[in-house]
């Protein structure tokens, strides 16, 4: 008797297991379709694609510096940053060493930060240590330039032409002999 009760036990437990799987295989394929959606149309790009010319801007750095398209040459790497954006800080490093990287190749770096405000000055402060750093509207000829609309962005450059753009540093690796 007692066998018999636990096999009825089991038998039901397993059959509220299965029934609870199958729900959430169901709920798994609702939201992948529903993610799948017009995924290549629908989202936007944070910065403008490759294989364009920049077209003309003005900025000037933290140091007077004035920079615009006629002035690039060589490999520039761009990167944009917002103070209220926390991947923009994990992006940091990576940027860091990147740039370090591009001027003992001859290149360079150019950083924008949105705002001083907010923790924009800090991290100003720690781009400046391997990049050319514009805050805020002194660095909206670039943001406008290269169509940036979401935070991090990075662009690479060779000359006046945009040969790489992404969210992440990673994107930009190899271009040039390190």
């Amino acid at each position: 008797m007692l066998f018999e009760t636990l096999t009825v036990i089991v038998g039901i437990i397993s059959l509220i297991n299965l029934a609870l799987l199958l729900g959430v295989i169901k709920r798994l394929r609702e939201t992948t379709a529903r993610n799948d959606e017009g995924h290549e149309t629908d989202e936007p790009l944070a910065i403008a694609i490759p294989g364009r010319s920049v077209p003309p801007f003005v900025v000037r750095t933290t140091t007077g510096e004035e920079i615009t398209e006629a002035s690039l040459s060589g490999s520039t790497m761009v990167g944009f940053f917002s103070p209220g954006c926390g991947m923009c800080k994990v992006r940091i490093p990576d940027f860091l060493i990147r740039a370090r990287q591009l001027e003992r190749a001859s290149g360079r770096a150019i950083a924008v930060v949105t705002s001083a405000d907010n923790g924009g000055a800090e991290i100003a402060a720690k781009l400046e240590s391997a990049a050319k750093v514009c805050v805020g509207e002194d660095g909206e000829g670039l943001v406008v330039a290269l169509e940036v609309v979401g935070f991090p962005a990075f662009a690479l450059l060779e000359g006046d032409v945009m040969v790489q753009s992404g969210t992440g540093v990673p994107l930009l690796s190899d271009p040039v002999a390190a």
